[in-house]
């Protein structure tokens, strides 16, 4: 599946260290997602892509979204997900990751 990342890669070392992490037969950590919209792992999903391979994901739904951004002080439905640092930790701190 196609995800649509949170920006474009900006930082080709990262990377290039990650597509070599991919060849060598490592892994990465797997990009936090709802439906296409990825909330973390630019870097990671443009690696993924790069050697043509699944991307690893964690599925949230639209509840784990909104119960996250309650838990930041935003409002689902008006305010957008822009911290998503502060995103993740949401997440952590209910237990939805």
């Amino acid at each position: 599946m196609q995800y649509q990342a949170p920006h474009e890669p900006r930082d080709t070392d990262k990377l290039a260290g990650m597509i070599a992490t991919l060849r060598s037969g490592g892994e990465l950590p797997p990009v936090i997602v709802c439906g296409e919209t990825a909330y973390s792992g630019s870097h990671r999903l443009a690696a993924w892509a790069a050697l043509d391979m699944d991307a690893e994901v964690i599925e949230l739904d639209d509840d784990d979204v909104a119960a996250a951004m309650r838990h930041m002080g935003l409002e689902p439905g008006y305010d957008e997900i822009d911290r998503y640092d502060d995103f993740e930790a949401a997440l952590l701190a209910l237990e939805i990751i």
